[in-house]
Formats: structure tokens, sequence, C-alpha cells
């Protein structure tokens, strides 16, 4: 609570997605929270309800607010996905760090819909093939 007060409206504030929903149910931030690829970003006021067309942040209902943007600017321009989704016949490198390829799982399979929302049918795709090929490394 003290590195939200101190910092809030002076840097800029995230939680992985892999601390689940702490800061929902500790904090109540899910109002204030915003998915940029693995992160959320607080935002010091409450995100609208109903995010206008023009608006960046969209309204994910399995992610929650999106910054849809940063989001696709990450998920195909930053993250080494093609590493993640590379077909292993082995499975994935070692069980503890699996949980970190579930989350590119995660976090690409439920961007789809904002995606194909956003008429970008083309990422959409690419997407759920990226979240079905990492899936495929877990199930080994």
């Amino acid at each position: 609570m003290f590195l939200i007060r101190d910092n809030l409206g002076k840097r800029p504030i995230y939680f992985a997605w892999s601390a689940g929903g702490y800061p929902d149910q500790m904090f109540n931030l899910t109002p204030f929270l915003a998915m940029e690829g693995l992160v959320r970003r607080l935002h010091p006021k409450p995100l609208p309800a109903k995010p206008a067309d023009t608006d960046p942040i969209v309204l994910n209902r399995s992610m929650g607010y999106v910054d849809l943007p940063a989001t696709k600017q990450l998920l195909f321009g930053t993250y080494n996905y093609p590493a993640a989704s590379v077909k292993r016949p082995r499975g994935w490198v070692d069980r503890p760090s699996q949980s970190i390829l579930g989350l590119y799982s995660v976090v690409y399979g439920t961007m789809t819909p904002s995606l194909l929302a956003a008429g970008d049918t083309t990422l959409a795709l690419r997407a759920d093939s990226i979240a079905k090929a990492v899936e495929a490394n877990m199930d080994r």
C-alpha cells in the first residue's frame, strides 16, 4: 500500500499476471487495472465501465480492461512468442518455469476476442494459434 500511496501518479505501477488475483482481492483494484501484455498497469482513476469506441482501453470478458495498442505491441513486437510456441517433442524445459509458459497461453488465447472485436482477424488468429502451440508444449 505504501508503494502505491507514494508513487501513484508519479511513476507507473504494474502487477504481474503471475500475482494472480492479489491486487483485485486484497486491494479491490480491478476498476483501476488495465492489462498491458503480461502485466496490469494501475491507473490513478477508475477506468470507465464501458470504454468509448475510440478509447485504446477495451473491456475483455476474461481479462478485464486491456490497453489494446500496448498489448498488441508487447505480444507481437516485444515478447519472444516463437520461442514459447516452438514444437518441443519432450515438452517444456522444466516444470517450475512452465507456469510462465502457461501465462503466455492464457494471455494470447484470451486476447483473441478483443482482437476480433477490434476487427483484426489476422492478429486474432495468430494469437489463438500461438496459445494452442504453447499449450501443446505444456501437455507433455
